[in-house]
């Protein structure tokens, strides 16, 4: 096999592989379900074969690659629409932990020992182990913790204090550029931008790196020059 056979053989490889990933979105990446795991390992597995065995005809290498994505996908829509497969496919949750309590059965049904049950927890930030009501294994290997009331975060409903919502910011300049698009789904112009920019801050405009404005009318400016951000309210 040439170099340039190989080179090619790579290209397709690669060129099926993200183009059926594609199709499948992202929860692969974001959520792999024991079944994902697999088709992700056999599909590596058969692209570098396909890319590096001469004696493998590249159209039935890739239509092999093909078809593992692709029944990835059908897998994943099969679960969608029968609970029986769901919880075949995909597993059901299994708690580790009850009422403060472990239960040595779920952690012998996960194939989890105490160390890598700890382990788990101070991942997720719990380094005491009193602290834990409740724990759950999910199909995704993710572990849910449910603290006791006296140990979770505090709320701001648990202030009994009015609060204002989150407002998500939009980025209206990028590299001294100004996104017209996204100053009119804000309602507001690039003129006015300009003027609020100039009239209170005095910078121009090649100076900010990043511009974002929220629908409460605050806006965040970040100067290449500057490391902190300057803030505009009531835009």
């Amino acid at each position: 096999m040439t170099f340039f056979e190989m080179i090619l053989r790579s290209v397709g490889a690669i060129l099926v592989l993200v183009l059926v990933a594609r199709l499948n979105g992202p929860k692969q990446i974001s959520q792999m379900t024991f079944y994902d795991y697999i088709v992700g390992i056999t599909t590596g597995s058969l692209a570098a074969t396909t890319a590096l065995s001469a004696d493998i005809p590249l159209l039935h290498g890739l239509a092999a690659i093909a078809f593992f994505l692709l029944a990835g996908i059908f897998m994943s829509k099969l679960t969608d629409k029968n609970r029986l497969m769901r919880r075949v496919l995909t597993g059901t949750p299994i708690v580790v932990i009850a009422q403060g309590q472990i239960q040595w059965t779920g952690l012998k049904q996960a194939r989890l020992n105490i160390n890598e049950l700890l382990s788990c927890l101070r991942s997720g930030g719990y380094f005491n182990l009193e602290e834990v009501n409740y724990a759950v294994l999910e199909p995704t290997g993710n572990l849910s913790v449910l603290p006791h009331d006296a140990a979770r975060p505090l709320k701001l409903t648990d202030l009994k204090q009015d609060f204002i919502p989150a407002a998500l910011p939009t980025n209206v300049i990028i590299d001294g550029q100004i996104l017209h698009q996204n100053l009119q789904a804000l309602g507001q112009s690039a003129d006015k931008l300009l003027d609020q920019i100039q009239t209170q801050k005095g910078c121009r405009i090649d100076e900010i790196a990043l511009a974002t404005l929220d629908d409460q009318g605050k806006l965040v400016l970040y100067l290449k020059n500057k490391a902190q951000p300057q803030s505009i309210h009531r835009f």
